[in-house]
């Protein structure tokens, strides 16, 4: 599915630690959800006093039904009413369909790695292991390595590989190690992330912006695909749109090939 990461970002949980494992277990951690309705599941239409003889309500000496297992209300002396009832589970059953649970979805697990970006930079070299997530955020772990120790860096999302190319979305801020390693955690829109942009504005529709106020109505709005990871320097006053969007460009110290979709 395709995210606006201007308003996907979930957490960042911690930009290095000490082994994989641990980075994997705080992934999960940070992502746990709360099951999500609308799914499919059996559906019964009888009279309350026929779903008591089914055993998907009860009724008790005052006269009420109830559902099995979720206990919601089926009125007071209402055993003539015909309801429908869901069986969201085993001996359970709602009056709301948007109770059923959805059939989880088996997620897509794969690597992309990340590449010197320049003859400077050999020897430097990292991966992103991505669990693509159709349901909810992806899960991201990048392990950098042999980076300039116990130094800043960023890591962009970007439309494409070219040093300094925009558009691209900073996904996180990270500090290497002793060794110049580090480990980013995210959870996040990996797979088919966008960002949109207006490529003219133009407040009357006449075709030609509009001076000053030309930001008053958005015209012509695109989606830009952000395809490639990058990381760059960010130490002192080289960071690109990290901190501030005032900082100079930092140098590029890493990139990636293209993130596939695959779906």
């Amino acid at each position: 599915m395709k995210i606006n990461l201007h308003s996907a970002v979930a957490c960042v949980l911690f930009l290095q630690l000490a082994s994989s494992a641990t980075a994997q277990d705080a992934v999960y951690e940070c992502t746990e959800e709360q099951p999500v309705g609308s799914g499919q599941c059996d559906e019964f239409t009888s009279t309350n006093d026929e779903h008591v003889d089914a055993g998907r309500a009860t009724r008790s000496f005052f006269g009420t039904y109830r559902t099995v297992g979720t206990r919601e209300s089926l009125g007071r002396n209402t055993g003539d009413v015909v309801t429908t009832l869901v069986e969201i589970g085993e001996d359970s059953y709602s009056l709301d369909p948007n109770n059923c649970p959805v059939t989880p979805v088996p997620n897509i697990s794969f690597t992309v790695d990340l590449r010197p970006a320049g003859p400077v930079n050999i020897g430097q070299s990292g991966t992103v292991r991505i669990v693509s997530n159709p349901n909810g955020a992806d899960l991201a772990v990048a392990r950098i390595f042999d980076l300039a120790p116990n130094t800043t860096f960023t890591l962009v999302m970007a439309e494409s590989d070219a040093p300094n190319a925009l558009p691209h979305y900073l996904l996180a801020e990270f500090t290497t190690d002793a060794d110049g390693d580090a480990v980013v955690v995210l959870a996040t829109e990996i797979v088919n992330a966008y960002i949109g942009a207006n490529p003219g504005q133009d407040a009357d529709l006449d075709g030609i912006p509009d001076g000053p106020n030309a930001g008053a109505v958005a015209n012509g709005a695109i989606t830009i695909s952000l395809d490639f990871f990058r990381v760059y320097a960010a130490d002192g006053n080289a960071n690109v749109f990290g901190v501030s969007p005032n900082d100079l460009s930092g140098a590029i110290v890493l990139t990636s090939d293209r993130i596939p979709d695959p779906s």
